[in-house]
């Protein structure tokens, strides 16, 4: 058994280069512990090394480290314990939920007990989310920055845009609800009843490794949903969320019309 005294030397973090150290620090704690559990250093019911002996490890801050435990725990390797060090619960990552999208009551359901960490309110620009939204590139719209949570940890980053018209009529106080199309409905009465939603593959950027703690390029899936008060209705809102590719799945149910 391991008694966590010491993080073994080949989990210890491969030079990075100038510039890059931070953003990258906390996906280097997180490969590093993640590969040692998978590899049985620490088995099941052992516990990791305290938050500080990682940090000085890995010359991170606790801060740091936390986040890269938090990740962990809700990957299913380990379970935090309060006044007790992280216990290794499993040596396989547990099995992600698979969402089926088809109705706004799906949509709710997918958020589960996620909560909203709002970054910013305000205008900004987005000629995609301009397009989307029937508007001139150039139009100012209205942004909510924000990161989705669960158990303490950032599992997405969300990007939504308003029209000039929807968007100067909300405050950042408006957003309390992680659905935000219900916002609209409670602070506006805009009632959406037409939503279509599209799924793109991609690659993290810098917000993605902020928010996240991933590392710049790691596979990325980002879904646009635009929400509209019926069908053909110019939309109210349009919604970019960023998911690291291996936490997200989506199952779609088709009905196949018989030949006439």
């Amino acid at each position: 058994m391991n008694d966590g005294a010491s993080v073994p030397r080949r989990v210890s973090p491969p030079a990075s280069r100038p510039g890059d150290r931070r953003q990258t620090l906390h996906a280097l704690i997180l490969d590093g512990l993640r590969d040692a559990i998978r590899r049985g250093e620490w088995p099941v019911g052992d516990h990791l090394p305290s938050e500080q002996e990682i940090g000085e490890r890995y010359g991170a801050s606790r801060i740091t480290v936390r986040h890269a435990l938090q990740r962990l725990e809700a990957d299913g390797y380990v379970r935090k314990q309060h006044g007790r060090r992280t216990q290794v619960v499993s040596r396989e990552p547990a099995r992600r939920p698979v969402w089926q999208i088809e109705t706004l009551d799906d949509i709710i359901a997918s958020a589960g007990n996620a909560s909203l960490a709002i970054e910013s309110y305000g205008p900004g620009q987005s000629a995609e989310a301009a397009e989307v939204l029937g508007l001139p590139a150039d139009t100012p719209l209205w942004c909510l920055r924000s990161a989705l949570m669960r158990d303490g940890a950032a599992y997405a980053g969300s990007l939504i845009y308003f029209p000039p018209d929807v968007g100067r009529r909300l405050t950042r106080r408006d957003f309390d609800d992680v659905i935000v199309f219900r916002v609209l409905a409670s602070r506006l009465g805009i009632a959406v009843a037409d939503v279509t939603m599209t799924v793109r593959a991609g690659k993290a950027g810098p917000d993605d490794v902020r928010q996240l703690g991933l590392r710049k390029g790691d596979p990325m899936i980002t879904t646009e949903l635009v929400y509209r008060t019926a069908a053909g209705d110019p939309p109210v809102e349009v919604a970019f969320t960023r998911f690291p590719a291996e936490t997200y799945s989506l199952r779609y149910s088709l009905t196949v019309r018989p030949r006439r």
